[in-house]
């Protein structure tokens, strides 16, 4: 279940922000953000596996907004 949630959360991100760079013409920065999507979801699963945040979780959730 939880790989099936976080494969359509991939796959949203992955779009929004291709287009979003790519009208903007800051492709260059699609990789870097799609490694910090990718480190962010591998937090929110270890998030809902273990049902608490950890320091690693709540230093992800930082950088996510940071960079949203």
């Amino acid at each position: 279940m939880n790989r099936i949630i976080a494969f359509f959360f991939f796959f949203f991100f992955f779009f929004f922000f291709f287009f979003f760079f790519l009208r903007k013409k800051f492709c260059f920065l699609f990789f870097f953000y799609q490694v910090f999507v990718f480190y962010i979801f591998t937090s929110i699963l270890l998030f809902i596996k273990n049902g608490k945040l950890t320091s690693k979780c709540k230093l992800n959730y930082i950088f996510s907004n940071k960079w949203l």
